[in-house]
């Protein structure tokens, strides 16, 4: 028990920070206010914060001394290493005797008979703690005096401790090998956090560079802004709540690498001029873009500096039937754009058709498939020169088509399912990882004949 502290609790006047002619009842109070300060106002305290808890903690069973410097050195480690092993023991004894003595109650043993037993000890266990492995004051005051100053406790325990602790000998080899894989994985996490914070940094900074990356970014946040803005009249209700269902699977685009983009592959500003239009709008890209995809093969290539190591990509677009995408006409550029909720009442849109795009690299031992996650949008714009005195419009109009990868934010994982019913809650579309950086603009380059475009060409001839 916890006697031999309090019993022997020494004077003011002759207590150190040692302990040597005893504790004060000043330091033992000491000692409970910082307990109190880790436990929540339950009385008990959780293991993971031990190494906190005893930084706080005065010499000489924490840490920290008289002048508020902690000392961490081989011993420290090695006591709080020991200390946190017969806590662990401690726990798991506790429960073993809780769960023994619940098992060999009477009534345990008829719940058990009558095929109630599980339900029964549910409601023996009652109110769940608050953290899953606790400990209280007087045993973590008790543990940690046998490792920091064993000088204090009579003989008659340490001789009776020996199973104890080589039962705790054994749960610190234990921690230590525990210890050593979580450092592992720890290292791995922080790799692959840092070249995906890399990542968005390197996309951001190009982002802020590109003048129609730039009009994007605002008009997507605006649209956000619109989308809130017109809930404000529905009460309990948010985005995730408006969200209109997808038009059955999703389809997956895949993207084919080449080296160079082949010699039939028709630009699409020759596609654009084959409208003989004097001045294209923005609006006659995406036109363009729409048809094309119906028969031909679309040639890409990615602009922004995290994915255009790929090259040009060919992709074939003429499965998806495009159904719930809607154009939208700016000032300098035209979106063609999925409507995914419902934020304007009255109206009822039908079901969205949503599009991934993915890329499968073969390797001698395996596929390794690269998810750019979702289509957002296709946009176009025109670029062109400045225009000169006595002409009134830009000269030599450049038509740009993008694709628009990233996640669609406040989709459910069953559509068919309101949100806010269990096991349908709002996620975000596909990727790799949830933590990966998912982001890319892909520019479109050309249009190449598909083969069976053409054959249906001839037929018709």
């Amino acid at each position: 028990n916890f006697s031999f502290i309090t019993d022997d609790v020494g004077g003011d006047d002759v207590a150190d920070s040692n302990w040597n002619a005893g504790s004060s009842s000043e330091q033992i109070q000491a000692l409970s206010e910082v307990f109190k300060r880790h436990d929540a106002g339950t009385g008990f305290v959780s293991i993971n914060c031990l190494h906190v808890l005893m930084c706080d903690m005065q010499l000489p069973l924490g840490f920290r001394d008289p002048k508020g410097n902690v000392a961490f050195g081989g011993p420290e480690r090695a006591a709080e290493l020991l200390i946190r092993a017969e806590i662990n023991v401690h726990v798991r004894t506790l429960r073993l005797e809780k769960e023994q003595q619940r098992d060999m109650t009477l009534r345990m043993w008829i719940a058990r008979k009558l095929g109630c037993g599980e339900a029964y000890a549910k409601m023996l266990e009652g109110k769940p703690a608050y953290f899953q492995c606790q400990i209280g004051f007087e045993d973590l005051m008790l543990i940690m005096l046998y490792w920091r100053k064993p000088d204090m406790v009579p003989p008659n325990v340490l001789v009776n401790r020996h199973e104890r602790c080589e039962e705790v000998l054994m749960m610190a080899q234990a921690l230590v090998i525990k210890d050593f894989f979580s450092m592992l994985v720890g290292k791995r996490k922080q790799r692959k956090t840092g070249k995906v914070i890399m990542d968005r940094i390197k996309f951001n900074n190009w982002a802020r560079a590109d003048p129609h990356r730039q009009r994007w970014e605002v008009q997507r946040a605006q649209r956000a802004i619109d989308d809130v803005a017109a809930l404000a009249d529905t009460p309990h209700k948010s985005l995730a709540e408006v969200q209109l269902p997808t038009a059955g699977k999703t389809t997956n685009i895949p993207l084919n690498p080449v080296e160079y983009p082949p010699e039939e592959t028709i630009q699409h500003q020759d596609a654009l001029l084959m409208l003989r239009l004097k001045y294209p709008k923005p609006m006659h890209g995406v036109e363009v873009f729409i048809d094309r995809c119906k028969r031909d093969l679309i040639v890409m290539r990615f602009v922004d500096p995290i994915s255009d190591k790929w090259g040009p990509l060919i992709a074939d677009f003429s499965k998806v039937n495009w159904q719930g995408w809607v154009l939208r006409n700016q000032s300098h550029d035209s979106y063609w754009e999925p409507y995914t909720h419902n934020t304007v009442a009255g109206k009822h849109p039908q079901p969205w058709m949503r599009v991934d795009c993915q890329l499968a690299k073969q390797s001698v031992y395996q596929t390794k498939v690269t998810k750019f996650g979702s289509l957002l949008d296709v946009v176009s714009c025109v670029q062109s020169e400045a225009s000169t005195e006595g002409e009134k419009r830009p000269t030599n109009p450049r038509s740009i088509v993008r694709l628009n990868m990233g996640k669609h934010h406040f989709l459910a994982k069953d559509p068919g399912i309101p949100l806010g019913v269990k096991g349908n809650k709002a996620t975000q579309s596909a990727a790799d990882n949830k933590d990966d950086f998912v982001a890319g603009v892909l520019e479109v380059i050309g249009y190449l004949q598909n083969a069976a475009g053409k054959e249906e060409e001839e037929e018709e001839e």
